[in-house]
C-alpha cells in the first residue's frame, strides 16, 4: 500500500530547527491512500482526515522524532543511514477539531539537503507547484498480534504503520 501526501499552493510548508539544532521541514497536505488489493475498504473518516507531515534527520532528538515512543526513534537509531517513517491516525477530540493523519519521516543526513531544496523551490516559486510525498507500507493486518496494526487498531488506538520507503517529487503545475 502507499500513502501519498500532496502539497500544493493551498498548503503550508515550513522550515525549522529543533532544540538540538537539527533541521526539519513540515507542513500540511491532502492525503490519499492507495489500496492495492485491500480486503477491508478504507473508511471515509480516514479518507477525509486532514494531514500533516514532517521530515527530519537522525540528528533530531528521540522526543522530536517520536514523542509517544511508538518505535520510530528506535528504528532510526538502529539504522540511521536508511529512511524511516511512521504514519499515525489521531481522532478528533477536544484538542483536535478534525481527524488527523500525521506522518513523521526521517531521512539520512546526506539526503535531507536534497529534500529541503525541493521544498524550498516549492515555497519560492512564482508559479504553482505540487510536491508529492509517497510512503509505501505493508497493508493493514487482518488479525491482531503482529507489529503491523489492523485498520481498527490504527484508527482507534493510534498504533502507527511504519515505512522504510519514501519518494518525493516536486513539479511545476501547467494550466
Amino acid at each position: 500500500m502507499s500513502w501519498s501526501f500532496q502539497v500544493d499552493d493551498n498548503h503550508s510548508i515550513g522550515f525549522g530547527l529543533d532544540s538540538d539544532g537539527a533541521e526539519y521541514v513540515y507542513g500540511d497536505a491532502s492525503s490519499f491512500i492507495f489500496e492495492h488489493e485491500l480486503s477491508t475498504p478504507i473508511p471515509s473518516r480516514l479518507k477525509n482526515a486532514v494531514a500533516s507531515w514532517s521530515i527530519r534527520t537522525p540528528a533530531s532528538s528521540d522526543a522530536s522524532l517520536d514523542p509517544a515512543g511508538s518505535g520510530l526513534y528506535q528504528a532510526v537509531r538502529a539504522a540511521p543511514g536508511k529512511v524511516h517513517a511512521m504514519i499515525q491516525f489521531h481522532g478528533a477530540n477536544e484538542y483536535n477539531r478534525a481527524d488527523l493523519i500525521g506522518a513523521t519521516i526521517c531521512v539520512p543526513q546526506n539526503r535531507f539537503a536534497l529534500v529541503r531544496k525541493q521544498l524550498e523551490i516549492a515555497v519560492t516559486s512564482r508559479l504553482p507547484t505540487q510536491t508529492i510525498i509517497v510512503l509505501d507500507f505493508n497493508q493493514f493486518n487482518n488479525h491482531e498480534g503482529t507489529t503491523i496494526p489492523t485498520l481498527p487498531t490504527f484508527m482507534t488506538y493510534g498504533k502507527p504503520v511504519m515505512s522504510s520507503r519514501m519518494q518525493i517529487t516536486t513539479r511545476r503545475i501547467v494550466d
